[in-house]
C-alpha cells in the first residue's frame, strides 16, 4: 500500500520558536506538526486528516500558519517542545491562537479530519490587521518530502 502525494498540501514552513513566538504574538494562529520519516503514524495523519481539501480550505480561509516541526534526527529543541507540550512521542499537533503561546490546543497521537477542523475552528482565524511577521530563516519545507 503506497500513499499517493496530496493534492491538497499546506504551505509549511519549519519550526522554530523564534518564528512561532513571532507568529503568535503577531496575531496569527499556527498550526504545528510534529513529524518524523520514520513515524508511520505521522505519515498517515498527514494523508489522512491534514492533507485534506476541507483543512486546506480553512487554512486558507483564516491564514493559518503551518510549521513542522521534523523529529527525525531527535533535535534537541523540538524534543523540549515536545516535553513543554506534555508529550514524549509523535504525532502530535499543536494549534496556537493568535496572542496566546502558553495555551495551545494539543492533538496527539492519530487524528481524524473532523478533530483537525474542530481544533483549527476554536483556536480561530488569524487576526486581521495584525502586524506582518518578518520573515526569520524559515525556508518553506514538505513534511511528507521523502515520506510518500
Amino acid at each position: 500500500y503506497v500513499m499517493q502525494p496530496s493534492p491538497y498540501r499546506l504551505a509549511w514552513v519549519s519550526y522554530r520558536e523564534e518564528s512561532l513566538d513571532d507568529y503568535v504574538k503577531s496575531g496569527k494562529t499556527v498550526l504545528i506538526d510534529f513529524t518524523a520519516e520514520w513515524c508511520q503514524n505521522c505519515k498517515l495523519n498527514l494523508n489522512q486528516a491534514i492533507h485534506t481539501k476541507k483543512v486546506k480550505e480553512l487554512v486558507e480561509k483564516n491564514n493559518v500558519v503551518a510549521m513542522v516541526a521534523d523529529l527525525t534526527d531527535y533535535p534537541p529543541h523540538i524534543k523540549e517542545k515536545l516535553n513543554e507540550l506534555g508529550s514524549i512521542s509523535i504525532p502530535v499537533l499543536a494549534i496556537y491562537r493568535p496572542g496566546d503561546t502558553e495555551s495551545p490546543i494539543v492533538l496527539p497521537d492519530l487524528v481524524r479530519e473532523k478533530d483537525v477542523l474542530e481544533a483549527l475552528e476554536k483556536a480561530g482565524p488569524s487576526q486581521q490587521g495584525s502586524s506582518t511577521v518578518t520573515k526569520t530563516a524559515s525556508a518553506k519545507v514538505d513534511p511528507s518530502n521523502g515520506l510518500d
